[in-house]
C-alpha cells in the first residue's frame, strides 16, 4: 500500500451523526468514554483531523499576525530526523494558528498531548504563512491547488514521512473526502443511544456507495462498538472469483510480503508513469512508443499478478476508464493518463 493504513474513528449518534450537541449530554458520556479508550489502545502512527475540528479541539481559534514573517516558496517542507506521533492537519488554505510545533491538549490526553503537528496544506495559501509555520518548525507538505487531493497527501505522508498507520478523526467534510477517495481501510464506530438533531452533520459528507464488512460488534453499558473493513478483496472476489486469473492471482501472491507488494505495486505505477511521460511527449495511442508499452504493461501483469491474456488486458483498459478509483489513481501520473492508456489497449488488442 502506498498510502499509511486508515482507521476512521468516531462517535456517531443512533442516525449517524458525528457533530452536535449530542455528544455533550449526558446520554453520550459513556461513548465518549469508550472512545477514547479505543482511542489509546489502536496503535497508530497520529492522527488526522480537519481545520475545525484542531481549531475548536485544539488551536482555540488563535491566528498569528502575517507581518512578521517572511515569504517562502511553496515546496514541502520537512525537517530531518523527523519522527514521532504525528497530528496531521488538513488546512487547505492556511488558517490554523499554533503555539508549538506540538499538540497541547487541555486535558493532557495521551492520545494527543505531545504530537508532532504536520500541516497538510493547497497551493492557495498565503506564502507568510509558511514562513511562520517554518519558524515554528512545524512541518508542510503541499496537495492540491485549491483544494487537497487526499491521495496525493496520503502518498506524501507514507513515503516522506514515513507514516504506516493513522487515525481519522475529523468531521463530515473531511471524512467525506477520504471515502469519496476509498482511502478509508477502516471503521471504527461507538454509537451513543441517541437520535440527534436534523442540523446536526452526517458521518460522511457528500458519500458515494461503498461496500465494507463488519469485522466485530459488542455492547458495553448501553453502547454500541461497530468495526468495518473495506471490502477490497470481498468485491475483487465477487467480480472475479470464478475466473482462472482469479485463481491464478491468489496462488501466485500467496506468500508475497507486504514489502514484496509495496515493490509490485510501485512497479506497476511506474509503468503508468512511463505511459503519461510518453503521453506528455505527444505521442498518439497508436504510437510505436504507446504500443511498446502496452506490450510491457502485459507482461509485467503476467510476470507479477496472473497471465494477462489480451481479453483480460482488454477489459483492463476498460476498467481503468470507467472506474473512478483505478482512474484516479493512474491520473496521479497526469491528468488523462488512464484514457491514453485504455485508447493503447483498445488499439493493441483490435490488431
Amino acid at each position: 500500500m502506498n498510502r499509511p493504513y486508515i482507521i476512521c474513528h468516531m462517535v456517531t449518534s443512533i442516525d449517524g451523526k458525528v457533530t452536535g450537541d449530542f455528544l455533550s449530554s449526558p446520554t453520550s458520556a459513556k461513548a465518549c468514554e469508550i472512545y477514547y479508550e479505543i482511542n489509546h489502545k489502536l496503535k497508530t502512527n497520529g492522527f488526522i483531523c480537519g481545520r475545525v475540528t484542531m481549531e475548536s479541539s485544539f488551536t482555540g481559534g488563535y491566528y498569528p499576525d502575517l507581518g512578521a514573517y517572511e515569504t517562502k516558496e511553496k515546496t514541502d517542507f520537512i525537517p530531518e530526523n523527523l519522527s514521532g506521533f504525528y497530528a496531521v492537519a488538513f488546512d487547505t488554505n492556511g488558517k490554523l494558528g499554533w503555539k508549538s510545533n506540538r499538540i497541547i491538549d487541555p486535558d493532557g490526553d495521551p492520545g494527543y498531548d505531545g504530537a508532532q503537528i504536520i500541516e497538510v496544506l493547497s497551493e492557495n495559501v498565503d506564502e507568510r504563512y509558511l514562513g511562520y509555520l517554518e519558524e515554528m518548525e512545524i512541518p508542510y507538505i503541499f496537495s492540491g491547488e485549491d483544494k487537497i487531493d487526499v491521495e496525493l497527501a496520503l502518498f506524501k505522508l507514507k513515503n516522506i514521512v514515513g507514516i504506516d498507520t493513522l487515525l481519522l478523526e475529523g468531521g463530515s467534510i473531511i471524512n467525506g473526502a477520504f471515502q469519496r477517495a476509498n482511502a478509508i481501510d477502516e471503521l471504527s464506530l461507538v454509537v451513543t443511544p441517541v437520535v440527534a438533531d436534523k442540523d446536526d452533520k452526517p458521518l460522511f459528507m457528500d458519500s458515494t456507495v461503498q461496500n465494507f464488512e463488519l469485522t466485530n460488534s459488542y455492547f458495553e453499558d448501553g453502547v454500541l462498538v461497530m468495526n468495518y473493513k473495506n471490502s477490497y478483496d470481498k468485491e475483487v472476489e465477487q467480480r472475479f472469483g470464478n475466473t482462472g486469473a482469479y485463481k491464478e492471482h491468489t496462488e501466485k501472491t500467496a506468500n508475497y510480503t507486504s514489502d514484496k507488494w509495496q515493490e509490485v505495486n510501485d512497479g506497476l505505477m511506474s509503468v503508468f508513469a512511463k505511459f503519461a511521460e510518453c503521453m506528455q511527449n505527444g505521442c498518439t495511442a497508436d504510437s510505436v512508443e504507446a504500443q511498446a508499452l502496452v506490450t510491457h504493461l502485459q507482461n509485467y501483469i503476467t510476470e507479477n499478478y496472473y497471465t494477462c491474456t489480451n481479453e483480460i488486458l482488454s477489459g483492463l483498459g476498460q476498467m481503468y476508464v470507467a472506474d473512478e478509483r483505478f482512474k484516479n489513481n493512474i491520473d496521479k501520473s497526469g491528468d488523462g493518463t488512464a484514457e491514453f492508456i485504455g485508447e493503447a489497449i483498445k488499439v493493441y488488442c483490435s490488431k
